[in-house]
């Protein structure tokens, strides 16, 4: 019951006598299945996105580990964080270009807005 339902399930789980409700505890083994999958600690047989990670890996990447780390430009020693980059990549000195603010959703200002099912014979349009 700690690793299927959290504490903010536990109500709605379990009742008044101690008794564990079916639905909810059901719906936590699911949230639970579907947060293991993703995380890859479970897989998923004849599966393409949720497949073993270990089969992605080249047959001998233990003898070859340097090698294909090589390869993917990528430090074997995860233990240090990366340098930063050579060249800094801040946008100081450059001005932000215009932007009309505007709510989400909403069209911008400066563009006319194409009305659909009129055609659009105006070049504005195009």
């Amino acid at each position: 019951m700690d690793g299927v339902a959290g504490k903010d399930w536990r109500a709605a789980v379990v009742d008044d006598e101690g008794k564990v409700e079916r639905i909810p505890y059901e719906l936590c083994v699911l949230v639970a299945l579907r947060d293991a999958i993703r995380r890859r600690e479970i897989y998923v047989e004849r599966a393409l996105r949720w497949r073993n990670p270990e089969g992605d890996l080249p047959g001998d990447f233990d003898a070859a580990r340097t090698v294909h780390y090589a390869v993917i430009r990528q430090r074997e020693d995860s233990s240090t964080p990366p340098s930063p980059p050579a060249t800094p990549r801040s946008r100081a000195g450059r001005t932000p270009p215009a932007r009309p603010w505007r709510r989400r959703g909403e069209p911008r200002a400066d563009r006319p807005v194409p009305v659909p099912g009129l055609g659009h014979r105006d070049s504005r349009y195009r």
